[in-house]
Parts: C-alpha cells; sequence; structure tokens
C-alpha cells in the first residue's frame, strides 16, 4: 500500500481582495477558497483543547478543534446593523 500525504494550512485568507476562510497546500501555495467572504476583524477563529476539555496552544496536546466562522450580509436588521450569522465546528483528532 502506498500513503501520500499533503499537509494544509487553513486560516483567514485573501482571495481577490476578499477574506475568506482557505487553505493552502503543501504541494502549492495557491490560496483555495472554502468559506467566504467572511468577517475580516473576526470571520475565522480556531480554539484547541485537549483531552480534558481545556483550552490549550501546546501542539503535542491538541485533542479537537473548534472552527467559527463568522459573515456579514449586505443585508440590515429595522435598527440599520449588518445581518451576520456564525457557524462553529469541533473537529476530533483521529488518533
Amino acid at each position: 500500500m502506498l500513503r501520500i500525504l499533503e499537509r494544509f494550512s487553513y486560516g483567514l485568507m485573501i482571495f481577490q481582495g476578499e477574506p475568506y476562510l482557505a487553505r493552502t497546500g503543501s504541494a502549492s501555495l495557491d490560496v483555495v477558497p472554502l468559506v467566504g467572504p467572511v468577517r475580516a476583524d473576526d470571520g475565522v477563529a480556531f480554539r484547541y483543547f485537549d483531552a480534558d476539555g481545556n483550552e490549550t496552544t501546546t501542539l503535542g496536546a491538541i485533542q479537537t478543534v473548534e472552527v467559527t466562522v463568522r459573515t456579514a450580509s449586505g443585508a440590515r436588521d429595522p435598527s440599520g446593523r449588518l445581518i451576520g450569522d456564525s457557524l462553529s465546528v469541533v473537529i476530533h483528532a483521529r488518533n
């Protein structure tokens, strides 16, 4: 059996002048947009947790990743504020 792996980096990246949740790969540095456009200031957030559910920044301790994406549409509510939406997903490490 032959396995080929490619590393990807995910984050808030600019694609055609707009902020997106996007990725780049180790084989190509081209930005691949996944979701967006998102809010430029806080449109993409990553939080990392250890096996006990405590937030961590220690790479070897990460067991779970929470990804939050926030968007803003051009629509406004009755008070004139932009209407936005958010989505969070929790990803559990396989190994």
